[in-house]
Parts: C-alpha cells; sequence; structure tokens
C-alpha cells in the first residue's frame, strides 16, 4: 500500500514537473528579439491569413467611375469599387477590389529604347507563347501591347510608350472584359 501511495506521488510530480515545463515552453515570446518590428508586423499579417492587413489600413472612398491618379504622372478612370490601394513609388500604384475580385497595378518607367521590345517583362512573355498570348490593342488612335497569361485567371499586361517612358498596365480579373480594358485605356491621361 505503501508502495503504491509512492509511485502516485512520483508520477503526480513528474506530471507537475512537465507541465511547469510545457507552460515556460509555450509562454516564451512568439518572435525572437532580433526581429525587426516591421518583420513581427509581417508575420502576424501572414498568419491571420488577411490579405488586406498586407494593404493600407486606411479606409478608402469608393472609386468605383472616378478618375484615379497615378502618382503625378498619368490617370484613368476606375471601373470598379476599390476596396483598398497603395503607392510603390513615385508612378506606381496598386488597386485591389472584391466584385469582381481582382486588381489593377499601374506604373511609369523610363524607356531604355523607343521600342517595346525592350519593356521590362516583354521579352520573356514572348520566350513563352504556351502561358502567354500576345495581342495588338489599338484604342482610339493609341496602339497598345498586351500579353494574356493563358495559366492564371484572366490577367493582361497591356504596355505603351509615351515620352520615353513605358506605361505598364496589369489587370487581374476572374474573366475577361474587353469593355472595362478599353474603358481603362481610352480613359489614360497623362501628365
Amino acid at each position: 500500500m505503501k508502495k503504491k501511495i509512492i509511485i502516485g506521488a512520483v508520477v503526480l510530480f513528474g506530471i507537475a514537473v512537465l507541465g511547469v515545463v510545457l507552460f515556460e515552453y509555450l509562454e516564451k515570446p512568439e518572435f525572437g528579439s532580433e526581429l525587426s518590428d516591421r518583420s513581427k508586423k509581417f508575420i502576424s499579417s501572414q498568419k491571420s491569413g488577411s490579405y488586406s492587413n498586407l494593404l493600407s489600413e486606411e479606409k478608402k472612398d469608393d472609386l468605383k467611375g472616378e478618375r484615379v491618379s497615378v502618382g503625378e504622372c498619368f490617370s484613368f478612370i476606375m471601373p470598379y469599387s476599390v476596396f483598398n490601394h497603395y503607392e510603390q513609388g513615385k508612378c506606381n500604384e496598386y488597386f485591389a477590389f472584391e466584385r469582381p475580385k481582382g486588381s489593377i497595378v499601374a506604373y511609369l518607367t523610363d524607356t531604355v529604347s523607343s521600342s517595346l521590345d525592350q519593356a521590362p517583362g516583354v521579352s520573356m512573355r514572348r520566350l513563352n507563347p504556351e502561358q502567354y498570348e500576345e495581342r495588338n490593342i489599338k484604342v482610339g488612335d493609341r496602339e497598345f501591347l498586351g500579353f494574356i497569361d493563358l495559366l492564371d485567371q484572366f490577367t493582361i499586361t497591356i504596355y505603351h510608350n509615351i515620352d520615353n517612358q513605358y506605361l505598364i498596365l496589369t489587370l487581374k480579373l476572374p474573366e475577361e472584359n474587353q469593355k472595362v480594358l478599353e474603358g481603362i485605356l481610352s480613359s489614360l491621361e497623362f501628365n
């Protein structure tokens, strides 16, 4: 009988020690002290799985049908209600919308040549015709070069040369919508 009590006490003591060790282990800070605050915020937002947390937390006005400016470089009429957007540089902006779920990335970059063949990404897309379908798009008096990604939901990247700069627009939608595409391209105004 005494043996059973001693064995029971040892087992309870072992369980208590194990509980304390586990408690201490689980109470350690989630992030090491070597991570920056920015890294910690990024990891937290990734764990929460919220796409919109990576975007600006500031709520924006509904931009559907409004002229939106990309820096002080150019503008176009936004065809959708934007739930959030952020500027990625002087002439570079990202717009996200939910209905339909998609995005627009719009930016200007300096040219190395007057030919669109030298624009970033053009030669890579031309080397992969099984993934990218090339299209020439004419809207009004402007001509654009477009590449449709055949392996993703409808994604088209548009190139246009304007005043020694490349305009690059990437539109991502659940399905192709020629009217929306032409509306954006026809509404482009350069500053």
